[in-house]
């Protein structure tokens, strides 16, 4: 489990042990709401294609001369077709939309 995760647990806890009779804090309230948008933006951004451009047979190099008409760059490294405005990323070393 991460940090995260171990603190939404903790905060959720703490919230739900807290005496009916006593008012739960305003902090107690805001960090577990912070928490719970936190650990959703953490599981959409895992979970989210970046917008890799995979080899498949769409952009292969038997369609090449179908793809260099609608102005699909050729890209040596990856060797796939990348659409207009893609561009190679030499730091992870793929072709991403943009």
């Amino acid at each position: 489990m991460s940090v995260l995760s171990l603190y939404i647990v903790y905060s959720g806890w703490k919230i739900l042990t807290v005496s009916r009779m006593e008012p739960v804090p305003i902090v107690s309230r805001v960090s577990v709401f912070l928490s719970i948008v936190g650990g959703l933006a953490y599981v959409f951004t895992a979970t989210w294609d970046a917008g890799m451009i995979r080899r498949d047979e769409e952009n292969s190099i038997e369609n090449g001369h179908n793809l260099e008409a609608q102005n699909y760059s050729y890209c040596s490294i990856c060797q796939v077709y990348r659409p207009p405005g893609a561009n190679h990323c030499h730091r992870c070393g793929v072709c991403f939309e943009e």
